[in-house]
């Protein structure tokens, strides 16, 4: 018997991996191991934590500039501020993407 939509469902239903628009995402519901979450609960803090310092210090430069009519160093400061985490968005973006989770991430040996 075919089950409509709002009749309930089971996990026979789910395919063991999802593809979209041709792309195999494997079984990305699995569960990851532990240590691996540890380390992004210490990572993705930090990072957010440095991200908003160095945001709080670039408005309070940016602010002191204006304060002083220094305009050409407040947009100086703003420029390179974007420069800067544009830089950083790349760099990031490029190692996370093209990382395939495999512990030899720089092609040495794994063991």
């Amino acid at each position: 018997a075919s089950r409509g939509r709002g009749q309930g469902s089971s996990t026979a239903d789910v395919p063991a991996s999802a593809s979209v628009g041709g792309m195999s995402w494997g079984n990305f519901a699995s569960s990851a191991d532990p240590k691996d979450v540890g380390i992004g609960l210490v990572i993705v803090p930090m990072y957010l934590l440095v991200g908003g310092l160095d945001w709080l210090g670039t408005v309070q430069d940016i602010a002191n500039a204006l304060d002083q009519s220094a305009f050409v160093d407040g947009f100086a400061i703003a420029v390179f501020y974007l420069m800067r985490h544009l830089a950083m968005y790349l760099g990031l973006s490029k190692f996370v993407v093209s990382w395939d989770g495999e512990a030899n991430l720089f092609g040495g040996s794994s063991d």
